[in-house]
């Protein structure tokens, strides 16, 4: 994702008003490598940058209903 970041517009340090649009994406990878390699996770989650920032990121798993 990093490396996308001038794509919207923003840095590394200040994800301005694009911290949810990039949370989503972050999202969507990490989805893509639960269903690679974590078959038995039986959770979703929620990702979010509590900062605003890349270098932190906030996921909260909730037990999925399977």
């Amino acid at each position: 994702m990093t490396q996308q970041l001038d794509k919207y517009g923003v840095s590394y340090y200040n994800l301005a008003d694009k911290g949810k649009a990039i949370s989503e994406v972050v999202k969507t990878e990490l989805e893509k490598f639960k269903k690679e390699n974590l078959g038995e996770f039986n959770y979703n989650f929620e990702v979010y940058m509590p900062w605003n920032r890349m270098f932190e990121v906030g996921i909260r798993l909730k037990e999925s209903n399977l």
